[in-house]
C-alpha cells in the first residue's frame, strides 16, 4: 500500500467542533501507522461525521511520530508509558463528544469505524465495542488461547459480576461518549483498562452494546505490546476489585455449606448408615475448611467494600461497628482460644504427656474459633483498611 495514494487529514478543518475524535495510541508504529491514519481518514470522509485524528504517542523511537503528522494526525505525546496512559492522553485532548478508539497496527480495520459510531448513536448505550469473537477472524489475527481461553473466560466473569452480555472485553476497537468517560473515573494505565472501562460503565449504571467487526492479521512482522500472562492477570485483578459483592456471597455460600456439614457433627455427633459413617471427624475438618474458605472470601469483600461508596448491605453492617466493639470481639475471641489452648496443654501435662484422645472436641472449637476469629480479623483489618 503506497502512503501517497491514500487520503490524508488535510480538508478537516482543524479549528471546528467535531462529531468523532479518533484516538491511536501508538508506540514504534512507523510500518502502519501512516496507514492507520489514511484508513480512517477515507472511511470518514465518505460519512456524515466530521472528524479529527489524534495520535497518542508512548515514546516511540521510530518514525511514527513524523509519518503520523505527514499525513495529517495531530500528535500529542502521553509522558506517563502504558497502553492507558496513552489513551486517556488522547481523550483528553479530544475536541468532540463520541471518541473513538482503536490501535495503530492494521489489526482493527477502521473503514467500519462510522458504522460503530451509528449503533453507539442509534442504542441508549454510553459505549459501543467491537466484537471480535462475534466477527470475522483472519486465520493467525488471534492466538488460540486468547481467542478460546482469556478473552472468552473474562468476558464471561465480567458478565456474571456484573449482569451484562459481553462477548469480546478485551476488544481494543470501541466507540464511547467523551462525558462518560470523565464520570466514570478511569484511571488505569495498562492494558486493563480495556476491562475497566467496561466494568465501571455497567457499575455506573450505563449500557454496554457490541457489534460484529473484522480482525485482521498484524502486519508489522515483529511482537505485539501485549504480554499475554501478564497482562491477563492485570485485567483479572482489575475486575475482581471492582466486584466485592462477588467474594462476599461466594463466600457466605461456603460458610452455608460449612455449618450444614459442621453443626450435625458437633450436636449430634457420628450418625451410621450401614456401613457409611457421617458427622464425624472428616466431617468436621470438611466443615472446617469451608468455614475458614468462606470467612476469608467474605473478608476480601469486606475489604474492598471499605471505601465503596454504597457497600453491600452485609459489609455495610460489619463496617458499621465502633471502635469498641471491634476491640472487644478481638479480645474476646483471642481469650477464648488461648483458654482453650491453655486447658489443652494443662490437660496434656497432667496426663503425663499421653494422647488425650479430645480430637472432636478439638475440632469443634477449631471450627467455631477459626470462622469466628478469621470473620473478626476480617473486620479488624477493613476498618483499618477504611481509615487509610
Amino acid at each position: 500500500m503506497n502512503i501517497e495514494d491514500k487520503p490524508t487529514l488535510t480538508t478537516n478543518r482543524v479549528e471546528q467542533a467535531f462529531d468523532v475524535s479518533i484516538v491511536i495510541p501508538c508506540l514504534n508504529e512507523e510500518k502502519t501507522i501512516a496507514l492507520v491514519v489514511q484508513e480512517v481518514a477515507k472511511a470518514f470522509s465518505a460519512s456524515v461525521y466530521s472528524f479529527e485524528v489524534i495520535v497518542a504517542d508512548n515514546g516511540s523511537q521510530d518514525r511514527s511520530i513524523d509519518l503520523a503528522a505527514k499525513v495529517g494526525a495531530r500528535v500529542i505525546c502521553a509522558a506517563e508509558k502504558g497502553y492507558g496512559a496513552a489513551l486517556l492522553a488522547g481523550f483528553r485532548e479530544a475536541k468532540a463528544p463520541i471518541i473513538l478508539f482503536g490501535d495503530a497496527d492494521l489489526t482493527y480495520d477502521f473503514s467500519q469505524g462510522p458504522a460503530l459510531v451509528d449503533v453507539l448513536r442509534a442504542s441508549q448505550a454510553r459505549m459501543a465495542i467491537g466484537s471480535r469473537l462475534n466477527g470475522d477472524i483472519e486465520v493467525g489475527a488471534m492466538p488460540f488461547l486468547h481467542r478460546y481461553l482469556g478473552t472468552p473466560v473474562l468476558s464471561k466473569l465480567i458478565s456474571a459480576l456484573f449482569n451484562s452480555r459481553i462477548s469480546d472485553c478485551n476488544s481494543g476497537f470501541r466507540a464511547v461518549y467523551r462525558d462518560s468517560i470523565d464520570r466514570w473515573g478511569i484511571q488505569c494505565q495498562g492494558m486493563e483498562m480495556a476491562s475497566e472501562l467496561i466494568v465501571k460503565c455497567l457499575k455506573s449504571g450505563d449500557k454496554v452494546i457490541e457489534m460484529p467487526i473484522t480482525l485482521r492479521i498484524d502486519r508489522r512482522g515483529r511482537p505485539p505490546h501485549l504480554e499475554r500472562w501478564r497482562d491477563g492477570m492485570r485485567h483479572l485483578l482489575f475486575i475482581l476489585s471492582q466486584a466485592p459483592h462477588g467474594f462476599t456471597f461466594i463466600g457466605l455460600f461456603f460458610l452455608a455449606i460449612s455449618a450444614v456439614v459442621a453443626f450435625p457433627a458437633i450436636v449430634i455427633g457420628p450418625v451410621k448408615f450401614g456401613t457409611v459413617g457421617l458427622f464425624d471427624y472428616h466431617t468436621l475438618i470438611v466443615g472446617i475448611l469451608f468455614g475458614l474458605l468462606g470467612t476469608q472470601l467474605m473478608n476480601y469483600g469486606l475489604i474492598l467494600d471499605s471505601h465503596s461508596v454504597h457497600p453491600l448491605r452485609w459489609n455495610r453492617w460489619l463496617l458499621s461497628f465502633n471502635e469498641v466493639f471491634v476491640l472487644k470481639l478481638i479480645i474476646g475471641v483471642s481469650v477464648i482460644l488461648v483458654s482453650f489452648l491453655a486447658y489443652i496443654v494443662f490437660t496434656w501435662i497432667s496426663h503425663g504427656f499421653n494422647n488425650l484422645h479430645f480430637l472432636r472436641s478439638s475440632l469443634s472449637f477449631l471450627y467455631l474459633t477459626g470462622a469466628l476469629g478469621n470473620l473478626g480479623m476480617g473486620v479488624f483489618m477493613a476498618h483499618v483498611v477504611q481509615r487509610s
